[in-house]
């Protein structure tokens, strides 16, 4: 295989085969919920991360982002912005969190 480089940092990517577990407790998102927003892209493109730690950091920023859009604009976003709107900013809370904790 070439070496190509992470899709999170400089570093190259060197490992075949290898699946990355999803490090984002279910009590923040379920793992079928990751899948579903990032439509498993992350999840099919695991050998793209040189690391368990960097392949988990973007799928935090993609789902951080996701939130983040959508909060923008709840009306086009939400079913019922009344009452999802509220859980929405506290799971982009604890993702932004969780990010802050898992990073360090």
């Amino acid at each position: 295989m070439e070496n190509k480089k992470c899709e999170h940092c400089p570093d190259k990517v060197t490992k075949t085969d290898v699946k990355y577990e999803v490090a984002i407790p279910e009590s923040i998102l379920s793992v079928n919920t990751i899948h579903l927003l990032t439509n498993e892209t992350y999840v099919r493109n695991h050998d793209n991360f040189c690391s368990e730690q960097c392949y988990n950091l973007s799928l935090l920023d993609e789902l951080i982002n996701r939130y983040g859009f959508a909060l923008m604009t709840p009306e086009d976003n939400f079913l019922n912005p009344e009452k999802d709107v509220p859980q929405a900013k506290e799971t982009l809370r604890e993702l932004q969190d969780f990010k802050t904790e898992y990073a360090s």
